[in-house]
């Protein structure tokens, strides 16, 4: 299209360079009869008329076909500016697509980046997930350690609890074996008593109760104690049990909500970056509709040029 442009303005010129050719003709004719029609007057007195019209008629002619000529210059000339204003719309059509092109890739750029940092985020999501897994199941081995740990307490305890029933009902059996013995003892020493026994023997009975005596209340002392020791020992058990439970439910609690807390955070930036996405997917396709309708046009207005000028 610029070819023909330029040939039309080279034809342009040269029909300019064959207005002025004609107008120097004529200008150079009309010289030529004016200096002959004097040659003539000075020379001849006898010119006659019809020399006169054929120059006036000559003249009439050439100022027809100046007129035309300039008509046709001054078409030429509107032409000329038209396809000006055609070429420079180009030029400018172009400057805007090569525009377009620069900001569509610079568009692609920060999408291949916003790919580029989801991705990261994915990573990151995974590495966190993981992370999280394993420190989940760090914890549940030191947890199950710990419960195998008050399992084998609580046997022990178990077992310490049977030896100091046993080690009870034992001591309860002396106690009523020794409350036999002082019974039996008192009734013989009520019975010495009736026989007036001798002071000695009677005396020695006594001691020997008084002894048992004794005895039956260390022994009802020790079985407190026991009894005493095995509820202390069940209740510092459930109280370390309780407590173990406890720590663990809040450490549990912390890490899932920690990880929660986390994977809301990466899902959010991703979320965020998904529409910053699809906002420079819509913006891309933008463009490019407009591009290709300004191309379309670009097309059509060179097809209709090429037309009326082959016209």
């Amino acid at each position: 299209m610029v070819d023909n442009k330029k040939e039309r303005w080279f034809s342009q010129k040269s029909l300019i360079d064959e207005v002025n050719k004609v107008s120097d003709e004529v200008i150079e004719s009309l010289s030529q009869d004016d200096s002959g029609s004097k040659y003539k007057k000075n020379t001849s007195v006898d010119t006659t008329s019809n020399d006169a019209e054929d120059m006036e008629r000559n003249m009439k002619r050439y100022e027809r076909q100046i007129k035309i000529l300039q008509a046709e210059m001054i078409q030429e000339k509107q032409l000329h500016e038209q396809e000006l204003n055609e070429v420079k719309a180009e030029l400018d059509t172009m400057k805007e697509t090569n525009q377009a092109n620069s900001a569509d890739a610079e568009i692609q750029e920060e999408l291949a980046q916003l790919r580029k940092e989801n991705e990261e985020l994915k990573a990151d999501s995974l590495k966190v997930t993981v992370n999280h897994s394993e420190e989940l199941s760090k914890k549940i081995d030191s947890l199950n350690g710990e419960v195998v740990g008050l399992t084998a307490d609580k046997l022990d305890l178990k077992d310490q609890l049977l030896d100091m029933t046993a080690k009870n009902k034992t001591l309860q059996e002396t106690l009523k074996e020794k409350e036999a013995i002082i019974q039996s003892m008192t009734k013989q020493l009520d019975e010495r008593n009736d026989g007036e026994a001798d002071s000695e023997a009677l005396l020695k009975a006594k001691r020997q109760i008084n002894d048992l005596m004794e005895q039956n209340e260390d022994l009802k002392q020790e079985v407190i104690e026991s009894q005493k020791e095995i509820g202390e020992v069940l209740v510092s058990a459930k109280k370390q049990a309780n407590q173990m439970l406890e720590e663990a439910h809040v450490e549990a609690k912390h890490m899932i909500s920690s990880a929660e807390l986390e994977l809301e955070n990466i899902g959010s930036r991703a979320k965020k970056i998904f529409i910053e996405v699809e906002d420079s997917k819509d913006q891309v396709v933008s463009m490019y509709n407009e591009m290709q309708s300004k191309i379309n046009q670009l097309v059509e207005g060179s097809l209709l040029s090429d037309y009326q000028s082959k016209k």
